[in-house]
């Protein structure tokens, strides 16, 4: 009897010891899992801000692409209404033009009247010159 209690609290040292690394090592455990639920969290968080930075680079970029669009927009009209007026000045040079050279040509003809008119003006005072000349001898 005195054998098997010895060989019975041996056992029992042994479990004992097993028992206590077997809880040191669930204690172990539990700080590991801790320690990667912290992990977790931060990565979680990490990803939350890097999520949120994202969101915001993606609203200024619109911003900005609104912006941008808006800009060529105006620009656009802008063009547009430049060409029209362009055009309008362009059609009203052209009339003008067209006007100075009809008036450029009638004055040419009324010079050219008043030229041959002086011409025949002076032919026939010539003439009656000349006619007067005769008269007198």
């Amino acid at each position: 009897e005195a054998e098997e209690r010895i060989r019975l609290s041996a056992a029992n040292g042994h479990l004992e010891e097993r028992v206590q690394r077997v809880e040191a090592e669930l204690e172990a455990s539990r700080g590991e899992k801790g320690r990667l639920q912290g992990l977790m969290v931060q990565m979680q968080s990490a990803k939350d801000e890097d999520a949120r930075r994202a969101e915001e680079d993606v609203a200024r970029v619109r911003k900005e692409l609104e912006r941008r669009e808006k800009e060529w927009l105006e620009m656009r009209n802008d063009l547009s209404a430049e060409r029209t007026r362009g055009d309008e000045v362009r059609v009203t040079s052209q009339h003008k033009l067209e006007e100075l050279r009809k008036a450029g040509r009638q004055a040419e003809e009324e010079a050219a009247k008043a030229r041959e008119a002086r011409i025949e003006a002076e032919n026939k005072a010539r003439s009656e010159g000349e006619r007067a000349e005769l008269l007198q001898r």
